[in-house]
């Protein structure tokens, strides 16, 4: 299966997501959507696959960009942390944002709440918080792609 491993809002506890390192070793990317970018740059030497990091609102030393744009397996993925576009009030301006740079499918944290659903034919994804979830288990995403389609599994961690 080809699938790209999703984390966002690790807050300092990179052991939560060396937890995964077996998972994100089997996948064609890793992304990681903000809130302690430290813990990615820590882990770099144990992760092989091409990996995607963002900034998000915590991350006082800004060592990413704010946003990238993955094109996978046909598919054109917009990976942020959210808090730009209001994702705590609304999904709109992200999911026009999306639109606008020709992606049918946007990642996202900051809410530390895992969500996946489509708006205005975009596929909308937060993979939930790896350490500090809301009203849930401790959750990260596999978005798989199989027949052209691609489809998020929200996995969530017993603590």
């Amino acid at each position: 299966m080809n699938y790209i491993v999703v984390v966002s809002d690790s807050h300092g506890r990179r052991e939560k997501i060396r937890r995964l390192l077996p998972v994100i070793e089997q996948a064609d990317y890793f992304v990681f959507l903000g809130d302690y970018t430290g813990d990615i740059y820590a882990l770099q030497k144990e992760i092989s696959v091409p990996t995607i990091a963002v900034n998000g609102n915590c991350d006082c030393i800004k060592a990413y960009d704010d946003e990238e744009i993955i094109d996978w397996r046909g598919h054109k993925i917009l990976c942020t942390h959210g808090h730009r576009y209001g994702v705590k009030r609304d999904l709109l301006s992200v999911t026009y944002a999306a639109k606008e740079k020709g992606c049918d499918c946007v990642l996202f944290g900051h809410t530390h709440e895992a969500i996946a659903e489509y708006g205005n034919g975009v596929l909308l994804v937060n993979p939930g918080s790896i350490a500090e979830p809301r009203f849930s288990d401790p959750s990260y995403c596999m978005l798989c792609e199989e027949n052209g389609n691609i489809f998020p599994k929200i996995i969530y961690l017993t603590t």
